[in-house]
C-alpha cells in the first residue's frame, strides 16, 4: 500500500509540475511578446507562395482613451500621424476632436475647437491630419470642404478651399481626406471621390493643378471592343456607353528624399483578388519610379473581403508599409518592391490584441508602427523583433553596396529563418561582388533571382570560353570537315541516310505542297514517323521546361505536371485531327482521317525545331543577349500555322476562304467537345460519389442493423 501511495504521489507531483512548465512557458511567450497570429511573407516566382516567416513584428501596446490619459471614449478615430520629434496627432473626427499624445503615448494636449480672433471652427467628420516640421497641424474637414491649418493650441493659420480654377470640373466634390506637405512647402490634398490625383497647391497657397492620377488600364480586347461599339452605335447609345475612370488615391505620403508616395485601395473591380499597381512612387514629374504595374502589393488569393489598402507611411531608412484594412495585414516593402513580411490581422473581428475591427490609418514612431481602429477606438503599437531589425540591416547594407557587412547579415537572417528568399537572394549578389561566381549562381538560383544568375552565369561562361578557347574551335573545324566529308560521300556513293518516308516528312518544311500532294496522291505519308514526331514534339516541350536556362523558365518541380504539357500537345493534337475531319467531310472535304493526323504531325516540325534551339539558347546566352528569342519562337509557330494551311488544303482540296471557315468551325467544335467532356466528367464523379454513399449506407445497415 506505502508503494501505491508514494506511486500517486509521485505522479501528482508531475502533472503539477509539467501543468507549471507549460503555464510558465506561455507566460514566457506572453512576456516576449508572442502576437496571435501567424506571421508571413510571399516567395515570389513565377506564382506568389505564401511561407510562414519569423515574426518582424510585435504587439507591444493596445491604447484605449484611458490609457492615454484621457477622460471621455472616442467616438470614431479616423487618423493617426507622428513626426519625428515623437509627437504623435490622434484625429477623433466623429467628435471633432484632435488629440496630440507624447512618445510614451500619454496626452499632450487636445483640440476640439480651431480659433481665430473672430470665428470658431469645428472639424467632425475630418477623416485626415497631418503636421510639418514647423509644428503647422493640417486637418483634412472633409464633409465641410476644406483643410484647416493651426497651431498646436488650436490658432487658425490658414484655410484651404477648392480653388477656382478652369482645369477643375464644376460638378467638383471637394471632400478633403488626406494631406501632406513637402520641404518646400507645396501642399498635396486627396478628395474623396477624385479621380484626377492629389490637388496641389504651392507654398504660397496658389492652386498649381492637379498631380499623379492614376491611368485607365485597358487591355487590346477591351479597345477593341470599345472602338468598335463607338463605330456602330448610334449617338444616344455611345453617350450612354460606360467610360472606365481611373481609381482614386486612398492616402498618400511624403519621404526624406520628396517623392510622393501614393496608394490605391482597389485596382480591379473585375478580379479584385489580382489587383496590380496599389503602390505608386512618383517623382517630381508624377512618373511612377517603382514601376509598380506589374506589381502585387497586397494578399495573394480571395478571401471573405475585397482587399483596400487604404494607409500608407514610409520610413526614414525606405522602407514602404501599406495597411490593408480589409484584412488588419501591415505589408513592409524595401526600395525594390521587395517583401520583407507580413503582419498583424483582424478579417474585422479585432478579438485579440494585434488584429483590428477596422483599420483606419498607418503611422511610423521611431521603429514603432502605429495602426487606428476606428471601430474599436484603440491604438496598436506594433515593436520590431531582433530578427525584424536584421532584416532590415540587412536589406539597407545590400541597397547601400556594403557586401561585406550585408553577407554576414543574410547569413544571420538564414540561419534564423530558412524561408526568407531575400536572404538567398542577398548572398548571391554578395558573392557576386566578390567574384564567387560559382556560389552567386547557387544562391540566386534558390533565390530565384534571374537577373543575378545571369551575371554570373555570364561571367562564369566568358571564362570557360576564355580558359578554352582554343579546343572550342578546334572542336567546331572537326565538326564541320566532319560534315562536309559525310555529306561528299553521300553525294559520291549515293548513301541514304535516312529512310524514304522520313525523308519524305522533313521536305515539308522546304517544299509543304508537294508533300502533301505526295501523301494525299501516293500515299507516301508514314503513321510511324507521324507518332514519332507527335513523341517527340511532346518531349521537346517538356524539355523546355524543365531543361530550359534557369533565367528564361521557372521551373519547379513540386509544382510541374507533364500531364498538363501531355494535354496541350498530344491531346490537342488528336482532338483537332479528329474535329477538324468531322468538319471538313461535312464540308465536303477529301481528307481522310489518317491523312489529316499525318499531315497534322508533319506540320509539327518547325516547334520541334523551335523548342530545340530553344533549350540549347537559353543554356548557353543571357536574356540581353537573345532578345530576339520570343521573336524566333512566334516565327516558327506561324510557320508551323503556314506548313498546316498548305497541308489541309491540299489534302482536302479546299480554296483558301473555304479552309478558314472549317478551321474556325473546328475551333468551335473543339470548345464544344471539350465542355461536354466536362459536364460528362463531373457527371461521373457524382455519380460515383452517389454510388459510393449507397454502399457505404449498405454497408451501415448490415453490419450495425440500421
Amino acid at each position: 500500500m506505502k508503494s501505491k501511495r508514494c506511486l500517486s504521489i509521485l505522479a501528482v507531483m508531475l502533472i503539477v509540475f509539467s501543468l507549471f512548465s507549460i503555464t510558465a512557458e506561455a507566460s514566457s511567450d506572453s512576456a516576449d511578446g508572442q502576437i496571435p497570429y501567424n506571421s508571413y511573407s510571399y516567395w515570389e516566382d513565377s506564382n506568389r507562395i505564401p511561407v510562414h516567416t519569423k515574426p518582424i513584428y510585435k504587439v507591444k501596446a493596445a491604447l484605449d482613451y484611458s490609457d492615454m490619459n484621457l477622460e471621455t471614449q472616442f467616438t470614431e478615430i479616423t487618423d493617426v500621424f507622428a513626426t519625428e520629434n515623437g509627437y504623435i496627432y490622434l484625429l477623433d473626427g466623429g467628435a471633432s476632436n484632435l488629440v496630440i499624445l507624447n512618445e510614451q503615448y500619454e496626452k499632450q494636449t487636445e483640440i476640439h475647437l480651431i480659433t481665430d480672433k473672430t470665428e470658431e471652427y469645428t472639424f467632425k467628420g475630418a477623416k485626415g491630419v497631418f503636421a510639418d516640421a514647423e509644428g503647422k497641424i493640417y486637418i483634412s474637414d472633409t464633409d465641410n470642404g476644406r483643410v484647416l491649418v493651426c497651431d498646436e493650441y488650436g490658432n487658425l493659420l490658414k484655410i484651404y478651399y477648392l480653388p477656382e480654377s478652369r482645369l477643375i470640373p464644376e460638378s467638383f466634390d471637394f471632400r478633403p481626406i488626406k494631406t501632406a506637405v513637402d520641404s518646400q512647402g507645396y501642399v498635396y490634398v486627396l478628395s474623396d471621390g477624385s479621380y484626377y490625383g492629389a490637388i496641389l497647391y504651392s507654398n504660397e497657397g496658389e492652386f498649381l493643378g492637379f498631380y499623379g492620377a492614376n491611368t485607365v488600364k485597358n487591355s487590346v480586347g477591351e479597345a477593341i471592343s470599345n472602338l468598335w461599339k463607338r463605330l456602330i452605335l448610334n449617338d444616344e447609345k455611345r453617350a450612354a456607353m460606360e467610360v472606365s475612370l481611373p481609381y482614386q488615391f486612398t492616402d498618400l505620403c511624403i519621404d526624406t528624399s520628396g517623392f510622393v508616395y501614393t496608394v490605391t485601395g482597389n485596382t480591379s473591380e473585375e478580379d479584385s483578388d489580382k489587383q496590380l499597381g496599389q503602390i505608386r512612387k512618383l517623382s517630381p514629374g508624377g512618373k511612377d519610379v517603382l514601376e509598380s504595374d506589374s506589381t502585387n502589393y497586397g494578399d495573394e488569393g480571395g478571401g471573405r473581403f475585397d482587399q483596400d489598402i487604404l494607409g500608407i507611411s514610409v520610413s526614414n531608412d525606405g522602407f514602404i508599409y501599406a495597411l490593408d484594412s480589409a484584412y488588419g495585414h501591415i505589408f513592409v516593402y524595401d526600395q525594390n518592391s521587395s517583401l520583407l513580411g507580413v503582419f498583424g490581422n483582424g478579417s474585422r473581428e479585432g478579438a485579440q490584441e494585434g488584429s483590428f475591427s477596422y483599420a483606419t490609418a498607418i503611422a511610423l514612431s521611431g521603429n514603432d508602427v502605429i495602426v487606428s481602429d476606428s471601430k474599436m477606438n484603440t491604438l496598436t503599437v506594433f515593436g520590431i523583433t531582433d530578427y525584424g531589425k536584421l532584416l532590415k540591416q540587412a536589406v539597407t547594407a545590400g541597397d547601400e553596396g556594403d557586401y561585406t557587412a550585408a553577407k554576414k547579415l543574410w547569413e544571420e537572417v538564414l540561419s534564423q529563418d530558412k524561408q526568407c528568399q531575400l536572404a538567398y537572394k542577398g548572398l548571391g549578389k554578395c558573392y557576386y561582388d566578390r567574384g564567387d561566381y560559382e556560389k552567386a549562381l547557387k544562391f540566386a538560383k534558390l533565390g530565384c533571382d534571374k537577373q543575378t544568375y545571369a551575371l554570373a552565369f555570364e561571367q562564369i561562361r566568358n571564362t570557360f570560353i576564355y580558359d578554352n578557347f582554343v579546343w572550342l574551335i578546334i572542336g567546331a573545324t572537326l565538326i564541320v570537315a566532319i560534315v562536309c566529308v559525310l555529306w561528299k560521300i553521300k553525294k559520291k556513293k549515293g548513301i541514304v541516310f535516312f529512310s524514304p518516308k522520313f525523308r519524305l516528312s522533313i521536305s515539308a518544311l522546304r517544299n509543304p505542297r508537294d508533300t502533301f500532294i505526295d501523301i494525299k496522291v501516293y500515299k507516301k505519308g508514314s503513321y510511324l514517323v507521324a507518332v514519332g514526331l507527335l513523341i517527340i514534339y511532346y518531349i521537346s516541350a517538356v524539355m523546355k521546361v524543365t531543361n530550359g536556362g534557369f533565367s528564361f523558365v521557372s521551373f519547379d518541380t513540386a509544382d510541374f505536371n507533364a500531364l498538363f504539357i501531355l494535354l496541350r500537345t498530344v491531346c490537342l493534337v488528336l482532338l483537332f485531327t479528329l474535329c477538324f475531319w468531322a468538319i471538313s467531310a461535312l464540308q465536303g472535304g477529301m481528307g481522310k482521317l489518317g491523312e489529316i493526323f499525318i499531315t497534322t504531325c508533319y506540320s509539327l516540325q518547325p516547334m520541334i525545331i523551335a523548342n530545340v534551339i530553344y533549350i540549347i539558347l537559353t543554356n548557353v546566352m543571357i536574356p540581353s543577349e537573345i532578345g530576339f528569342l520570343d521573336l524566333f519562337m512566334s516565327v516558327m509557330m506561324v510557320y508551323t500555322a503556314f506548313i498546316l494551311c498548305m497541308g489541309l488544303t491540299t489534302v482536302n482540296n479546299f480554296e483558301f476562304g473555304k479552309f478558314i471557315w472549317v478551321s474556325v468551325l473546328t475551333i468551335a467544335g473543339m470548345v464544344v467537345v471539350l465542355f461536354v467532356g466536362m459536364v460528362i466528367l463531373m457527371l461521373i464523379q457524382l455519380i460515383t460519389a452517389f454510388a459510393k454513399t449507397i454502399v457505404f449506407e449498405l454497408y451501415k445497415i448490415i453490419t450495425y442493423g440500421g
